[in-house]
């Protein structure tokens, strides 16, 4: 690939935004390879898990500006380029780890946030670009953040064109974990080591569960939850826990 570096061992998909002397801008060529590889790895049953990062000192500036200038309607390369691949991050029945390595803005912050997991580098920054350059958040920035800070402090976050630090990202709820940069990336592969060697189809439908919720009654969300619990209740894996804890095994 041009625009990544793809790389797979024990289980898990370790995908890099590739374009360090651009601070991994985003271009409609990453988009369309970032796409591919999450639906060779939604087919590849030996991959349990995937982990998005970048090359350099950056996670990801977000769009490419020499590109988006160029683009007759930013909202048709949302939609033609951008929405498919956000939408098939969030459709996957496999944990995606967003890992922070440096600067998370613009789309780049989008897609740390519509990662199911994000683990954060100490040094690295969140960077909420937008209305800086007269745009609205973008790529389902202001969805997820809405939901992890409340409406207000995204408002705040998005009407300052806030940069957070990660400590900051982590008291506001934005990342789950943060690390010190010389136990990053070792951190990064052991946190994704263990989700690997768990119950995947469990945490799949777990994804799905916690997706429908929106669109759903609390009725509704018991029914569905139930179908899905007979599911999860059906595989070699919940068989086998139940047996070894009756025997008194891990």
């Amino acid at each position: 690939m041009e625009t990544l570096n793809v790389e797979k061992k024990d289980g898990i998909l370790k995908v890099v935004f590739n374009r360090p002397d651009k601070l991994n801008a985003i271009n409609s060529l990453m988009l369309k390879e970032l796409g591919k590889a999450l639906r060779d790895a939604q087919r590849d049953e030996s991959i349990r898990v995937v982990v998005l990062t970048g090359s350099g000192r950056a996670f990801s500036s977000g769009q490419d500006v020499e590109e988006a200038l160029s683009s007759d309607s930013i909202g048709e390369h949302l939609k033609n380029n951008y929405y498919p691949v956000l939408l098939q991050m969030r459709r996957m029945e496999k944990p995606v780890i967003a890992a922070i390595n440096g600067i998370a803005a613009g789309s780049g912050l989008s897609f740390a946030l519509a990662s199911d997991i994000s683990l954060m580098k100490e040094s690295a920054e969140l960077y909420y670009a937008y209305t800086a350059i007269g745009l609205i958040p973008d790529v389902g920035t202001l969805y997820f953040t809405v939901k992890r800070v409340g409406y207000q402090k995204a408002m705040e976050l998005s009407f300052t064109s806030a940069r957070l630090s990660s400590g900051e990202a982590l008291s506001l709820g934005l990342v789950n974990r943060v690390y010190p940069d010389d136990e990053f990336e070792d951190a990064v592969m052991e946190f994704a080591r263990k989700l690997a060697e768990g119950p995947v189809k469990s945490f799949g439908l777990t994804k799905r569960l916690a997706n429908a919720m929106e669109n759903l009654t609390f009725e509704e969300f018991l029914d569905y939850e139930a179908m899905l619990q007979e599911v999860a209740g059906n595989t070699e894996y919940f068989r086998k826990a139940v047996e070894n804890f009756l025997r008194g095994r891990k």
